[in-house]
């Protein structure tokens, strides 16, 4: 069984399984659930290497957006790499902020799918063709696959549905390739060949408590806790000499 074929089984598992409790780390998130844009504001993008979550895609393509010279991108769920190919899919496609948000929010929508799959190739066309095939509009409307949107805090999370800023990225998405790293965050360390002028670590920390994390101490969060610290620590190490880590985003 190929690579592509065994993400399609357990794309297939989650949907057929669906449970929040169990799927939290495995469904996709189709847009950022903090403020990109209030986390970011003031910092210079410009010609910087940067490490972020892959996630929507959203805070990858908003540093891209804003000049970084490179963006390397983690996430435990490899899922999430198909639906970055999805995204530059709808840019390339030249649809607008409007149908992308409608894909995840009306029932049928056909005419925007299909202009959005036609626009894939390679492995992420085999993924979504398939899924989409088998599903229909249910892929995306069913909260089963995905993280349920909201829409109303879209365009803050988001970071990159303004007009202008969809307007720059159709200028740049066809060069832009994820630099992608499956792995836990715990284990990020060890896959790091460079140093980075910023680390974004999302709102991981709101789960630094969790088993898949840090094991047997999942229910003592001061525990669990300084061992998010020591994470910290050593992926501070891979920071430049003026490099900053962005260690958590607290909803609270």
């Amino acid at each position: 069984m190929s690579k592509v074929e065994e993400d399609i089984q357990k794309a297939i598992q989650i949907i057929d399984n669906a449970s929040f409790f169990t799927d939290r780390f495995e469904k996709i998130y189709p847009f950022a659930t903090e403020n990109v844009y209030g986390c970011f504001e003031g910092y210079n993008f410009k010609d910087k290497n940067c490490l972020t979550v892959l996630g929507s895609s959203s805070q990858m393509l908003y540093m891209y957006l804003n000049g970084a010279k490179e963006v390397t991108t983690f996430d435990i769920n490899r899922l999430s790499v198909y639906y970055y190919f999805f995204i530059k899919a709808f840019l390339l496609s030249k649809l607008n902020k409007e149908d992308l948000i409608s894909i995840f929010t009306v029932k049928s929508n056909k005419r925007v799918i299909s202009k959005i799959i036609r626009k894939l190739d390679g492995d992420a066309y085999i993924f979504w063709k398939t899924l989409y095939n088998k599903y229909g509009e249910k892929l995306f409307t069913d909260i089963k696959l995905f993280h349920e949107v909201d829409v109303p805090t879209i365009y803050h999370t988001s970071g990159y549905l303004e007009d202008d800023s969809i307007k720059e990225l159709r200028k740049i998405i066809g060069k832009i390739e994820p630099n992608f790293i499956n792995c836990n965050v715990k284990e990020l360390s060890n896959y790091l060949q460079q140093k980075y002028d910023l680390i974004y670590l999302s709102n991981i920390i709101e789960y630094s408590d969790n088993l898949e994390l840090f094991g047997d101490i999942s229910q003592n969060k001061v525990a669990a806790l300084i061992k998010y610290k020591q994470l910290i620590i050593e992926l501070s190490k891979h920071l430049t000499e003026d490099g900053l880590l962005y260690g958590g985003y607290i909803y609270e």
